[in-house]
């Protein structure tokens, strides 16, 4: 397979990169037994180094390392896992990467395997906490999407506007196909119109509770997965509007309850596709948000065992947005989502939002770390991002990548770990620093908004606390 291959090449390429020693790569089945090699993905079968049946605990992400005599294995249960596999054997052997275009590489004559290798019996198996962890799946960029099914590869963009993977109702039901001959499979908003025919495909909403808009996006699901089979999750999700452009015709308010926004009509829509995919694919996911016209839970809809719901952190329900759900200013989200929990404790996960600093005045690094702290607490299933704050953010990247690994890893060795790779002779200058940072978040006595651009996120950034920020930063400057 050519992730397995890439794996071997990674680890070549690193190898020489560290010792100045090139290795013999050789692709393709392995045969018999095998001497003073590593041996990557499904060839640790063929060679016996490690038994399939090893692997179930592993999950989808997991994998095996092993030394094993002279030689090495490394394997998941699928190729992309095997990845994975070769980049923590990477970090084993002292490759840190620090982000898309820095990546430490230690010199020296030797490779010793350190960490978790150092354990007799010199076997170990890994798998994430949390199963989605989008887009910090890897430490490769492009393989950070290939988990997550995206509409956008399989269409004419000129014909879906917007288009992108989250909200993909006007994917399944394109208004450029069906608008002038069927305009009612599209939502009757409240003031009494159709959506608009020019209506961008990430703004599409559909009249859910119409049995051939049901029939049309089921097929177009089945359709997707097939093309892009290799993928595990895909998005279905109504069109990013108000609650005013979702459909108010009789039939689909019939489906609603009072205290409950459109979330039980949703459910309805969304599980009828999901019995069919789970037929068909037994594997997939089909992930939904609970946002703006879902943010509450519903009144007597289940989800289907085959779809997870994302509990978005945002306003109005979402107070403050550099404070844990305990925060005041949380109350709302906070009963939501146990509520959730109550109802699917296995299939809710989190969507957080963290912008730069035009919305986003805050650095949020220790937000996410206390946040992703209380969510393996609570069991939820995965993380997706919108956003990367700009203020450090290869840092951010790192620290929640590693704890969306394994969120009890401690932080401060995480973050101690990138700055002497990153920062060299200004590291302990740069770790006081961002100690500073992430201790003045835990001040209660400010709040801030998603879309606060001046508020109160200014409180953050109080005289004292800029004076040593400052000093911090500029011994840091001198040391490097």
């Amino acid at each position: 397979h050519p992730l397995e291959v890439k794996a071997g090449n990674l680890i070549n390429h690193f190898i020489k990169s560290i010792t100045g020693k090139e290795l013999t790569v050789i692709s393709g089945k392995g045969k018999g037994e095998v001497f003073n090699s590593i041996v990557i993905g499904r060839a640790t079968f063929e060679t016996s180094l490690i038994e399939k049946k090893d692997l179930d605990w592993c999950g989808e992400d997991g994998f095996i390392k092993i030394i094993s005599g002279s030689n090495i294995g490394i394997a998941g249960r699928n190729s992309h896992s095997t990845l994975y596999g070769a980049y923590s054997f990477l970090e084993d052997i002292g490759v840190k990467f620090l982000s898309s275009n820095h990546i430490y590489v230690p010199e020296k004559s030797t490779i010793e395997i350190s960490g978790k290798w150092s354990r007799f019996p010199l076997f170990v198996r890994e798998r994430p906490f949390f199963d989605l962890r989008f887009p910090y799946t890897s430490p490769d960029y492009p393989m950070r999407f290939q988990q997550i099914g995206d509409p956008t590869r399989l269409v004419n963009k000129k014909l879906y506007p917007g288009l992108w993977i989250d909200h993909t109702t006007g994917f399944l039901v394109p208004v450029s196909k069906y608008y002038d001959s069927h305009p009612e499979y599209f939502a009757l908003m409240k003031n009494g119109k159709r959506i608009p025919k020019e209506t961008p495909a990430n703004r599409v909403t559909l009249c859910l509770s119409n049995d051939e808009v049901k029939k049309i996006a089921t097929e177009k699901t089945l359709k997707w997965i097939s093309q892009q089979s290799d993928r595990r999750f895909f998005v279905i999700n109504e069109g990013d509007v108000g609650v005013e452009n979702w459909c108010h015709c009789k039939k689909c308010k019939s489906f609603d309850r009072a205290g409950h926004g459109y979330t039980d009509r949703w459910l309805q829509f969304i599980n009828y596709i999901a019995e069919r995919v789970k037929t068909k694919y037994p594997d997939k996911i089909l992930l939904t948000f609970a946002y703006i016209g879902t943010f509450l839970p519903p009144a007597y809809t289940k989800p289907a065992s085959n779809v997870w719901i994302l509990f978005a952190n945002y306003p109005p329900i979402v107070g403050c947005n550099i404070h844990t759900l305990e925060c005041p200013l949380n109350i709302k989200a906070n009963l939501a989502l146990n509520q959730y929990l109550n109802i699917s404790p296995n299939q809710i996960g989190m969507c957080e939002y963290n912008f730069g600093p035009k919305t986003m005045l805050v650095p949020t690094l220790e937000t996410m770390i206390c946040k992703l702290k209380e969510y393996a607490k609570l069991g939820i299933r995965g993380v997706w991002y919108y956003g990367i704050p700009s203020h450090l953010r290869n840092l951010f990247r790192y620290v929640n990548s590693k704890l969306l690994w394994n969120p009890l890893e401690e932080p401060e060795k995480i973050i101690r770990d990138f700055c002497k790779a990153y920062y060299g002779t200004a590291a302990e200058s740069m770790i006081e620093f961002i100690n500073l940072e992430r201790a003045q978040i835990h001040n209660k006595e400010f709040h801030v908004y998603l879309f606060d651009n001046e508020g109160e996120g200014k409180l953050f950034f109080t005289p004292e606390f800029c004076n040593r920020a400052l000093g911090l930063l500029k011994k840091a400057e001198n040391m490097a």
